[in-house]
């Protein structure tokens, strides 16, 4: 009998335990820090709400963002950020409707700090050297090179003289605009040189040369004359006796300056020894024209010839015509008598 009296009993309990399980009372969740609209890439933000039950809401994240609580910080610069606001409910309660804010993220700014560190006097003709420059973003930073210099990677290279004007610039990714780009100039001056131009040798009148002189720059020497001279070109041309005095300038150009200017003197004595022709002469002959040509006779020596050439000139050892310094000897082959 008391078995039947408490089963009923045992029921409504069961089913009294089951209802409040479940939850049936409503509640609402309301927002009272609300998320931004949008939100720049590495900052954070705080958002609160609370349910009308006074149950405690909890946030989550979605997207462009991650969160600690109510804490959420911006993971990117493009996209969207939801912030999700959730209440489970309990034994009592429902769970409240998920409440959804959305955020659009937004690029950071960067800076580009950089300071142009060339050296005190640059020079056309310097070594190159290095450059370098930072990003608040940690980017990796690109130059670019104008007027007298150009840059490869972060090496500068002096390609002349003038000013140099180096661009650094950033143009940003997904998280980070562009930078501002910032522009550094120096001067290049330009580079000396110098003319190396030997002594002269004293000489005879018509014995025109050709004169020789370098510069360190690689650039071609100009010569003047005065005196017993004249040149054309590089072609020294010997007028009469006295001093020639060639002087050798270079005028420099964009990257070199002007080089100091070196002169050369040198004596020009009375007409040489023009060679004359001697081949069939006789040996007396031949003799004589030598001495009247300021030459010399060399040594002679004799070969077997035809009866028509014995006693004469078959071969000189100097061509006819040559001019050469006074008291040039000159061999003498005479056919045998």
């Amino acid at each position: 009998m008391r078995v039947a009296r408490l089963l009923p009993f045992a029921i409504v309990s069961l089913a009294y335990a089951s209802s409040a399980a479940a939850g049936t009372v409503p509640q609402t969740i309301v927002v009272k820090i609300p998320a931004p609209a949008t939100a720049t890439y590495n900052t954070a933000f705080t958002v609160a709400a609370d349910s009308s039950s006074g149950l405690t809401v909890t946030y989550s994240a979605s997207g462009a963002c991650t969160n600690s609580g109510n804490r959420f910080t911006m993971t990117s610069g493009t996209g969207t950020c939801s912030v999700l606001y959730d209440q489970a409910g309990d034994a009592t309660y429902a769970a409240a409707p998920q409440a959804v804010q959305s955020v659009s993220a937004q690029k950071a700014d960067q800076t580009i700090t950089f300071s142009l560190t060339a050296p005190a006097r640059s020079t056309f003709g310097d070594a190159d050297f290095q450059i370098t420059a930072f990003t608040s973003s940690g980017l990796d930073v690109t130059f670019s090179g104008s007027g007298g210099c150009t840059v490869s990677g972060t090496v500068l290279h002096i390609r002349g003289a003038g000013t140099c004007t180096v661009t650094a610039s950033q143009p940003g990714n997904a998280n980070f605009n562009a930078a501002q780009p910032v522009s550094q100039s120096f001067a290049i001056a330009k580079a000396g040189q110098t003319i190396d131009f030997e002594p002269l040798a004293d000489t005879t009148l018509g014995r025109d040369f050709i004169a020789r002189a370098t510069t360190d720059s690689g650039l071609r020497v100009v010569f003047s004359a005065s005196g017993a001279c004249s040149v054309n070109g590089s072609r020294v041309h010997l007028t009469r006796v006295g001093t020639c005095t060639l002087t050798a300038r270079q005028p420099g150009n964009a990257n070199f300056k002007a080089a100091r200017s070196v002169t050369r003197g040198f004596h020009v004595s009375g007409r040489g020894c023009t060679v004359p022709r001697l081949v069939g002469k006789q040996l007396g002959a031949a003799k004589r024209a030598l001495v009247a040509s300021r030459c010399r006779v060399g040594t002679v020596r004799s070969v077997s010839a035809s009866a028509s050439k014995r006693g004469r000139v078959v071969a000189q050892s100097r061509r006819a015509g040559r001019t050469l310094p006074a008291g040039t000897k000159v061999d003498l082959v005479v056919g045998r008598r």
